[in-house]
């Protein structure tokens, strides 16, 4: 927030929500392309008193023609419109290398049968998303799409797919993107429904992420456990496991049994070599006042490291209590 503060943005609101009209200002609409995200934003500008002085729409997908339509038959709208662009970019970024489509029902639509009429529907939405996704990497020139010819999923889905990206490479090479670079080779996209592999779903992996993930109430990235101070004093503690968690980061994709090792060892590593550390627990004395001051200026990240070596060993340790149950 304080990043985009710098650039002029001085709040972020949900379109769905109740908000507070300003007049006088502009405001950047960031929306999917769906009726229900239009018939809000024309609502906005469909009174006397419209919410904001100009819009500026950056949509999340390709604009359909019936919406285009609908923006358009929009006139109080359409003479407040500044910027209209589509970004390409309808998937959630969950980590570095893992994104998805947030479509947590799609399974079951995709796979309800032909006589579910809205099966057609998220095929093809499902294909424009995973459309962006890949028109998003920095670099691409041609799209080669394998998949599983038996499942008439897989087959709607390659074709749907086909459409979008040829569709997008044209306009690119309309605009002469620099994104089209003809060095940088073809990008193969593999298509493969669940029933292709049954058994993944079955199996379990040993790794820190998704063993905490699986045993202990996380919900989306919030973990919460229970710290002690020194006097014996209980609290219950919130955290986000997120990349600015350097423990997390470095641990998440390796075996439990690595980070149970690893973690107390760099804890006492970091106890060993730490001046604040040491100061804390009576090793170093007569110290000077610059020392001290420097000692001072450390204390609020060496504070922040202790936090986060406790709540890691603990979470380690609540899991692995749960394994040893399961196992004997």
């Amino acid at each position: 927030m304080m990043e985009l503060m710098e650039t002029g943005i001085t709040a972020i609101e949900k379109l769905e929500l109740k908000r507070k009209r300003f007049p006088n200002m502009h405001a950047i609409y960031f929306i999917t392309p769906t009726n229900k995200s239009i018939d809000l934003l024309l609502e906005d500008f469909s009174f006397a008193n419209p919410q904001y002085l100009k819009a500026h729409l950056f949509f999340t997908n390709r604009v359909p023609k019936d919406l285009m339509k609908k923006i358009a038959d929009g006139q109080d709208l359409l003479n407040r419109v500044k910027t209209f662009k589509e970004i390409n970019q309808d998937f959630l970024c969950v980590e570095d290398n893992i994104f998805n489509l947030d479509m947590p029902e799609a399974i079951a639509r995709l796979f309800s049968g032909p006589n579910d009429l809205k099966q057609e529907n998220y095929i093809d939405q499902v294909a424009m998303k995973l459309g962006t996704a890949l028109i998003s990497f920095e670099k691409f020139h041609e799209f080669e799409i394998l998949f599983n010819s038996k499942s008439e999923v897989a087959v709607k889905m390659a074709k749907n797919l086909q459409s979008f990206l040829l569709f997008q490479l044209q306009q690119l090479e309309k605009t002469n993107s620099s994104s089209l670079d003809p060095n940088s080779g073809k990008m193969i996209v593999l298509l493969f429904d669940r029933p292709f592999d049954p058994l993944s779903p079955l199996i379990h992996d040993f790794f820190y992420q998704s063993m905490i993930y699986d045993l202990l109430n996380i919900k989306g990235d919030l973990i919460e456990y229970e710290d002690e101070d020194k006097k014996g004093v209980k609290t219950m503690r919130k955290a986000l496991l997120i990349d600015n968690d350097k423990l997390f980061k470095k641990y998440r994709y390796k075996h439990i049994a690595e980070a149970l090792d690893g973690i107390p060892n760099e804890f006492q590593s970091f106890i060993n070599q730490n001046t604040t550390a040491k100061l804390q627990q009576g090793i170093i004395s007569n110290v000077d006042l610059q020392k001290m001051g420097e000692i001072i200026k450390t204390m609020p990240q060496y504070n922040e490291l202790l936090t986060k070596y406790s709540m890691h060993m603990k979470l380690i340790e609540r899991s692995w209590a749960v394994i040893r149950i399961l196992l004997f």
